[in-house]
Parts: structure tokens; sequence; C-alpha cells
């Protein structure tokens, strides 16, 4: 399963707050989310550059498991991919 598009809490915890919205393109690095546990607040930042928010998962306040998705980024087509839907 590629897991590559989507950001996972990496711990239990309390989603703080989203720094983003569906439809911003993200820099690699820049902060997606607080996820608050043991009270200490985790910013989650992205690891890709140039990736767009196709959807926000959760809701802030929500407690999350560990690897719950958290956001997701639109899914990267290759050329032979648009070739194929031309």
């Amino acid at each position: 399963v590629d897991l590559g598009d989507y950001v996972m809490s990496p711990m239990p915890g309390t989603l703080v707050s989203f720094a983003v919205k569906e439809g911003d393109v993200v820099e690699m690095g820049q902060e997606l989310c607080v996820v608050e546990a043991m009270k200490m607040q985790n910013i989650i930042r992205s690891h890709k550059a140039g990736a767009r928010v196709s959807k926000l998962h959760g809701e802030v306040g929500a407690s999350l498991r560990a690897d719950e998705i958290l956001l997701e980024f639109e899914k990267e087509t290759t050329e032979e991919e648009e070739e194929e839907v031309a």
C-alpha cells in the first residue's frame, strides 16, 4: 500500500489545529497541523514539496490514534498516466 500521499499522526493525541486548508500547495517542511500528546504540542510538517492538499481528515479537538490519517495530498500523475487519459 502506497501511503506517500497521506500524512498520518505519529502518535495518539488530540488534533489541535490545521495550518493549511484544502487546495493549498505546500513546501517541504511546512507546518501542516499540530497534534498534542502528553501535554506537548507536536508540529506535523510536510514531507513533500509542491504538493496540493486535497482533503483534511478529522476535526480540530478530536482524539487521534497512532497512524490515523490527518490529511491527504492530490495524487501525483506521471506523464504515462496523463497520456493514457488523453
